[in-house]
């Protein structure tokens, strides 16, 4: 909805986007709300709005929003978790704390804990709006952490009955990256607005120090804001790295360094990065490569926090809008190459790549586009949602080989049933009813945070 974005597009089309929706994308019709002129005074509101406050991220504004909602300390030692994430102490809502899966209701900004071994719903948690996403420290298990499109940054305890809250601050006005350093010391969270990242102690959530971009070079030379998207951690190194949206850069911080410097500026890249994940070879270079989706340029661009140079760049297809999600990378053993792969969000395409040869492996077809792919070491499988095509395949997840990259199985989502097919044959090989799972009962935690504390916005020029 950027002016300068609107601005290339013809006015009457934009009307049409606003009162018939877009086919393949999540915008709905909004014509049994909105009369034609209604839709036309906000092309024109959009096309014409200006900027009147620059914003700029401020580490003092973001310490004063600083809450402390439990004690931590006293948690652990009530509730003993030893460092493989078992409880140790009688009453534990799961067996070890691995087994909690996070589930994100985003339209209902909630937070819900599962007990993966059973489905059992342990606690939901108001978390700020529009909760994004939630990770674990894998260093110290017993802590998760959720960031909100709000920018409300969460630390729970799991290891504790209920999950509790113990810690909150207000690290933007929006937001949407994070990640954990493998050490389990500090959590980096990314801003859409004001642009920039903030790094906090994992331990306690105190702001420890706030990485502005608000005065950057884009793509084409220009300097001005850049929001941030994907933000990774790696066991490679002692480094995050931040993607620089608007910017096309990617920044590598070195958190084992005095004051957490910018180690590796690496410009670019391309226009408008997203999503980011990490290379899974085995051995030293597992974590080595920084693979980050430009849906601008309609590549992958490979980041090497070794030499932190661009390595490469692997071009997805024309208008294909890379999404990979959270990513995949696995190792075939038939071609006996690492292999990564990415959803595409304007048609239905998922891409697959080999490292470190970077070369496109082969494209398959899906039932539309889509925003996630994932897998693990324990499926045969890359999972890759269709959630942005047609009505009737918006619902489908494609089960795609990991060894003869073919689509085996589809599974069809459905509010009253659910369906596995056989990709080749279109037979469907199980069904299940959906309407079961209707209600669930929880418990729905409510913390001591009421009303979120916003972070103020700071012109520009205003501070040292």
């Amino acid at each position: 909805l950027r002016p300068a974005a609107l601005k290339k597009k013809e006015h009457y089309k934009l009307v049409e986007t606003i009162l018939n929706g877009r086919e393949n994308t999540a915008m709905p019709a909004w014509k049994d709300k909105f009369s034609k002129d209604d839709a036309a005074g906000m092309v024109d509101w959009l096309m014409n709005w200006k900027n009147t406050v620059e914003l700029k991220l401020d580490l003092d504004k973001v310490k004063q929003t600083w809450i402390k909602l439990a004690d931590r300390e006293a948690l652990a030692k009530k509730y003993p978790v030893d460092k493989d994430g078992n409880i140790k102490y009688k009453g534990g809502d799961v067996k070890n704390v691995k087994d909690i899966t996070f589930a994100t209701e985003r339209d209902a900004s909630l937070v819900d804990f599962i007990d993966s071994t059973t489905g059992e719903v342990l606690s939901r948690h108001k978390a700020g709006f529009a909760v994004h996403v939630t990770v674990t420290n894998k260093h110290e298990p017993r802590y998760a952490y959720s960031i909100s499109r709000s920018g409300r940054l969460t630390m729970f305890d799991i290891g504790a009955p209920g999950q509790p809250a113990v810690a909150s601050v207000q690290v933007g006005q929006e937001s949407r990256g994070l990640a954990v350093s493998p050490d389990g010391k500090y959590v980096l969270a990314g801003n859409y607005n004001p642009g920039g990242a903030v790094l906090c102690d994992a331990h306690t959530l105190e702001p420890l120090k706030a990485y502005d971009t608000s005065r950057v070079i884009d793509p084409d030379g220009q300097i001005g804001p850049s929001r941030v998207a994907g933000i990774a951690d790696t066991p490679y190194g002692p480094y995050f790295a931040m993607a620089l949206k608007d910017a096309g850069h990617t920044y590598i911080i070195d958190y084992s360094k005095p004051d957490f410097p910018i180690v590796g500026d690496v410009p670019n890249i391309g226009k408008i990065l997203h999503d980011c994940f990490l290379n899974e070879n085995e051995g030293e270079d597992f974590g080595r490569y920084f693979q980050i989706a430009s849906q601008g340029s309609d590549l992958m661009g490979i980041v090497d926090f070794k030499t932190k140079q661009l390595a490469a760049k692997v071009y997805t297809g024309k208008k294909s809008k890379p999404h990979p999600g959270q990513g995949s990378s696995w190792f075939n053993k038939k071609m006996g190459k690492q292999l990564n792969a990415t959803n595409s969000m304007n048609f239905g395409s998922v891409v697959i790549w080999d490292s470190p040869g970077w070369k496109v492996i082969k494209k398959i077809k899906t039932s539309g586009g889509g925003l996630f792919v994932g897998t693990s070491p324990h499926t045969p499988w890359i999972w890759s949602d269709c959630v942005l095509g047609k009505p009737e395949k918006y619902n489908e997840v494609h089960l795609i080989n990991k060894e003869t990259l073919e689509t085996d199985r589809i599974i069809k989502v459905g509010k009253e049933k659910g369906q596995l097919i056989d990709a080749k044959t279109g037979k469907v090989l199980q069904e299940w009813d959906a309407t079961q799972y209707e209600k669930v009962p929880v418990n729905e935690v409510a913390s001591k945070m009421s009303k979120e504390k916003l972070m103020p916005p700071v012109a520009k020029g205003k501070h040292g």
